[in-house]
């Protein structure tokens, strides 16, 4: 009599779509996770490149305040009449190999991710710059906040892909 041996793998892996929608999950979460990350490197961190005036204070005052504020050597402004000038912005923008200083908050507030897609490359997410110097920057201005808060999620991703299909198994 012939002995029969069935090795049998019962696992959702199989079932239709059943890797491919837990993957989905893991890809818009790390897309989610290089967005976050990349506007934190724009906002914080240490900037220290130079600093430059950005703008004045002004100040709008009545007549009889405006000879006052003349005596104290404030100028008027040109741009606002009835003002003087109290105080100026400064910025202080961001050395090489550092990631962007944030001044109007464009670039950081221009970073999106998108929800994973299932196409025929397989599952996919976008992270997106839309400020159009957000290339430049990273790119031939040696200011990275991109490919670091890529690198620095990596491993998670890693492990969270590992997991899944771990677990469907």
């Amino acid at each position: 009599m012939a002995i029969k041996v069935t090795a049998q793998l019962n696992s959702r892996v199989f079932q239709p779509g059943a890797l491919t929608q837990a993957l989905k999950g893991v890809v818009s979460r790390t897309a989610l996770e290089i967005e976050r990350e990349a506007k934190l490197r724009v906002k914080s961190g240490p900037k220290t490149g130079r600093t430059y005036r950005r703008g004045s204070i002004k100040k709008a005052v009545g007549a009889k305040r405006a000879r006052e504020f003349g005596q104290l050597g404030l100028r008027q402004s040109r741009t606002k009449p009835g003002s003087f000038v109290t105080g100026y912005f400064f910025h202080r923008a961001s050395a090489p190999g550092e990631s962007p200083a944030d001044d109007t908050g464009f670039l950081a507030n221009s970073i999106r991710a998108t929800p994973a897609k299932v196409d025929s490359g397989g599952v996919r997410a976008q992270v997106i710059v839309g400020a159009r110097y957000g290339r430049r920057l990273e790119e031939e201005m040696n200011r990275p906040y991109l490919k670091p808060s890529v690198e620095k999620v990596r491993p998670r991703f890693v492990a969270d892909v590992d997991a899944t299909i771990g677990g469907l198994i």
